[in-house]
């Protein structure tokens, strides 16, 4: 719900780029597939090879590898110069700068984590481009924003062939190995705790 919430909220995706941050990560991994199925243009960040390969099994057209590539850079090799029209960030406090010159005007930018900072500097001048910048935090939507995502999720179950990914699974005895393996952040998916 957290990946429809950051991607719909803002209107239909039909024809727009979208940048995921994290597209390798659970809800990244989720954003990726749902922007594809809702017909963007998907663009997605990662931090290695083989979450490069996650992202474009998940059905991103372009990765880039930010620790070997400059993002704004192939930002805009990706994207012809033309721009993001939505952001689906992980770490806006940490990423915000690697694409900040490539928003198209009104691009909404969704937030939904953050690690490793919990500021973000937004500077005034991105008021020029009528920023939204949308706060997500799953567990105060309201009832019908539920609904509509509870719906469209149903909707691209079936129609849109999703990709589960499970890292992991552990009884309940080793949970503290199955947190251990969530915060190590070297994950590709869900980690399952079996509760028998």
């Amino acid at each position: 719900m957290t990946a429809h919430r950051c991607l719909f909220a803002d209107g239909p995706l039909d024809g727009l780029s979208v940048l995921v941050t994290g597209g390798a990560g659970v809800v990244g991994h989720y954003a990726v597939q749902m922007a594809r199925w809702a017909g963007a243009r998907v663009i997605a960040t990662v931090s290695s090879d083989e979450k490069a390969a996650h992202a474009r099994r998940a059905g991103a057209h372009g990765v880039i590898n930010y620790r070997q590539e400059n993002v704004e850079t192939r930002l805009g090799e990706l994207t012809s110069g033309k721009g993001i029209d939505r952001v689906v960030d992980v770490e806006l406090g940490v990423n915000r700068p690697s694409y900040a010159a490539l928003l198209r005007p009104a691009a909404p930018i969704a937030t939904y984590a953050s690690n490793a900072t919990q500021e973000a500097r937004l500077p005034l001048r991105l008021r020029q481009l009528k920023l939204t910048l949308r706060m997500v935090y799953v567990y105060s939507v309201d009832d019908a924003a539920r609904r509509r995502a509870l719906a469209d999720i149903g909707r691209w179950l079936v129609e849109g062939k999703p990709k589960f990914a499970i890292a992991a699974r552990f009884p309940l005895e080793r949970i503290v190995e199955a947190h251990e393996l969530v915060e190590s952040a070297v994950k590709l998916g869900h980690v399952i705790l079996d509760i028998r």
